[in-house]
């Protein structure tokens, strides 16, 4: 957790640095100041995994919860901070042991995913801008049994030479659009595609029947406030 927190830190000073400066003018001679776009969410998420693969539970979704910031403005690209927090279970009773180890049958995780993104508008029109964009950012997990115990430390459910930690690299694709009700409020909605670097969020790997590394995937419903956002007189 130490970790993503100095992570964070890095994202604001690197995002907010260049875009904070500069100001939007009209052909009126009054300049709009780009104000912090804040966004609040509500997700529907899934895993994909050793524990549902080529299940229907695969289609089963948990609920998620996220923040986001960016500038409020009408250029091509932009990028976006955000923290997504949410929690998935799954269960497969018929996995069985292999080489004498069982694997877990059944996990339940929390996770918090931090990430940067850059966001490309297809369109820039007043109030309909849809957008498609890539990030990269952490993601904190803690995979736990039906009693609420920690896999991480439990051994016996994996490989001798498997150990790993609680932090993975996650690579975030997205496709969505933002409507604008009015000058400080927006709605949006957005998918996303998270792809990780780790193979444990379900605390299989080896034993698991399903190649490569976990997966997560949301559907997020927003409403974005610009509470700051000023119009001023300036100088062309």
């Amino acid at each position: 957790m130490r970790s993503l927190a100095i992570f964070l830190c890095l994202l604001i000073l690197t995002a907010g640095a260049p875009a904070g400066v500069q100001a939007q003018e009209n052909p009126s001679g009054l300049r709009r100041v780009p104000a912090l776009q804040v966004g609040v969410g509500f997700s529907g998420l899934t895993y994909q995994g050793d524990l549902n693969w080529k299940q229907e539970t695969y289609y089963r979704m948990y609920p998620g919860f996220r923040l986001s910031a960016q500038f409020d403005n009408q250029k091509r690209v932009s990028p976006q901070l955000g923290i997504l927090l949410g929690r998935f279970s799954a269960e497969n009773r018929g996995l069985g042991a292999t080489e004498g180890v069982q694997p877990n049958t059944y996990v339940r995780t929390g996770f918090m995913a931090a990430d940067v993104r850059i966001l490309i508008r297809i369109l820039r029109s007043s109030r309909l801008r849809p957008h498609v964009g890539i990030g990269l950012g952490l993601l904190a997990y803690d995979p736990k049994d039906t009693g609420g115990n920690t896999l991480v430390t439990n051994l016996n459910t994996r490989m001798e030479s498997e150990s790993y930690g609680n932090l993975a690299v996650q690579f975030p694709l997205v496709a969505g659009f933002q409507y604008r009700v009015n000058d400080i409020t927006a709605i949006g909605v957005e998918f996303c595609h998270q792809g990780t670097s780790t193979d444990y969020l379900d605390n299989i790997g080896d034993l698991g029947p399903r190649p490569g590394n976990d997966r997560l995937q949301s559907l997020t419903f927003s409403l974005y406030i610009s509470p700051g956002q000023k119009v001023r007189q300036g100088r062309r």
